[in-house]
């Protein structure tokens, strides 16, 4: 059974993906409580163009999760603290951009190539913030931009970090995808290996294996909970030697120390 926030078993008949939540009402009361501190549900009714027995059973399955907070007093409804559990990854987000952003323009001084900062989506690693290369030929990556290939530094980085199981599923189910057998796909216990030596190592690269004209290098990025983001570096393979990717992992390992400072994390014991 899925939980709540603070740990409340969620029902399958109240939780957001309940039946009567997943209605485009639901998103239509919230952006109305957005917009004012307190509503009734005569309001709300009108607003949204329902019956107010149908807004009240929708508001009771909202109340339950504690996504909106009603008061006895007024008789009126308001956003609740249940949304502050929902938002929390992003607010999470959010505070690794604020944090590397300074490092972000080092990086790109420093090597002359694109930086940014992915996260995790569970199966994908994701472009939240960039900080693009002055030069005229360069890699670069829109924000919000997905990744869900298993050479992708990013996404090495990320999986070197999980559990070996969780790999091998991710793997299976085609949510992270391989190379075809054209560009050297290996096998997954050999993938597990590689994945060893980047979680020893401390960085991941993709030396053009996604795309000939890329070469991109990852660091981690840890807060008090664990890896929280990666740090990568992405430049045009034919200015990106051995020696030079090198050199771009280190700056990106040394960047992404000084985030993970200000998120006041550190790698694992063992892990660097």
């Amino acid at each position: 059974m899925a939980e709540a926030a603070g740990g409340r078993p969620r029902s399958a008949g109240t939780g957001i993906s309940g039946r009567g939540v997943t209605s485009p009402a639901v998103w239509e009361v919230l952006r109305i409580l957005g917009r004012n501190p307190a509503v009734s549900i005569t309001q709300l009714a009108a607003e949204v163009g329902l019956h107010k027995s149908s807004v009240s059973r929708l508001l009771s399955s909202l109340r339950e999760e504690q996504i909106v907070d009603w008061d006895e007093r007024t008789s009126r409804y308001r956003l609740g603290l249940g949304l502050l559990a929902l938002a929390a990854p992003l607010l999470a987000q959010a505070d690794v951009i604020v944090a590397a952003r300074q490092e972000l323009e080092s990086l790109v001084e420093r090597t002359g190539e694109s930086s940014s900062v992915m996260v995790w989506n569970h199966s994908e690693a994701v472009c939240v913030e960039q900080v693009v290369s002055a030069q005229p030929v360069k890699h670069s990556c829109a924000l919000g931009e997905r990744f869900n290939t298993a050479e992708s530094a990013s996404v090495q980085m990320f999986l070197a970090h999980s559990e070996q199981q969780h790999v091998r599923e991710l793997l299976r189910d085609g949510r992270v995808k391989r190379v075809g057998s054209g560009r050297g796909a290996e096998s997954v216990e050999s993938y597990l290996g590689r994945l060893a030596t980047v979680r020893q190592r401390g960085w991941a690269v993709n030396a053009s294996e996604t795309s000939e004209q890329e070469t991109s290098v990852a660091a981690p990025i840890w807060d008090s909970h664990g890896l929280c983001a990666a740090l990568m570096v992405s430049a045009p393979s034919y200015r990106t030697s051995t020696a030079v990717f090198e050199e771009h992992a280190i700056a990106a390992v040394a960047a992404a120390a000084r985030v993970s400072h200000r998120m006041g994390g550190s790698p694992p014991d063992g892990v660097l």
